[in-house]
């Protein structure tokens, strides 16, 4: 299964949540704006990899990191932020992967 997480340094409680999902053999996809240096240990072990964009809020920039993580791993089963802020974003993707979840007409 692969797993993709937008923004996930923050919130800083939810790294435990990506940490036990690899914990779990899932496969741990990430994307986000933060340089990868600046990611707490437990939560760069837990990534099997991480995509930096310059801007989470440009979304065609957002979607060419998916594409790539996907033409990269294979298809991607979820994709979750834990961010009230990105659920636009978050519901987005779902739609143009095709991702199960909340669609933008969710909303």
């Amino acid at each position: 299964m692969n797993y993709l997480v937008i923004s996930p340094y923050y919130p800083q409680n939810f790294q435990l949540f990506t940490v036990e999902l690899a914990n779990k053999g899932i496969t741990v996809l990430s994307i986000g704006q933060n340089p990868y240096e600046q990611l707490d240990q437990p939560l760069k072990d837990a990534l099997t990899e991480y995509f930096r964009v310059e801007n989470l809020e440009n979304l065609e920039e957002v979607k060419r990191a998916v594409a790539f993580l996907l033409y990269k791993h294979g298809s991607i089963d979820r994709i979750e932020s834990h961010n009230e802020y990105w659920l636009e974003l978050d519901e987005a993707l779902h739609e143009q992967f095709n991702v199960f979840g909340a669609k933008p007409e969710d909303l």
